[in-house]
């Protein structure tokens, strides 16, 4: 279970947000480009390559719009129930 959110750093550059239950964090620079669902779907996949097993992904912020959009990629699932 993971819980993200975008961070943007003082340069215009997003950033990945993560954590974890166990408080473990994770930052993921995603470039300056405007991120979009596959560009979000890349980043989730380097997440769930890094952290090697299955995760839930609970966005939160400007991240939940996109996530609503994304496919998300193979062993990552997004938790948007709790938004219906």
């Amino acid at each position: 279970m993971i819980f993200a959110q975008l961070f943007r750093t003082p340069d215009g550059q997003d950033c990945l947000h993560a954590n974890d239950a166990r408080g473990a964090r994770y930052w993921l620079p995603l470039g300056p480009v405007p991120l979009d669902s596959q560009a979000l779907a890349n980043a989730l996949q380097r997440l769930q390559t890094h952290i090697g097993k299955y995760i839930v992904v609970f966005p939160s912020g400007r991240l939940t719009a996109i996530c609503r959009q994304a496919c998300p990629p193979a062993s990552v699932e997004l938790g948007l129930l709790s938004y219906a």
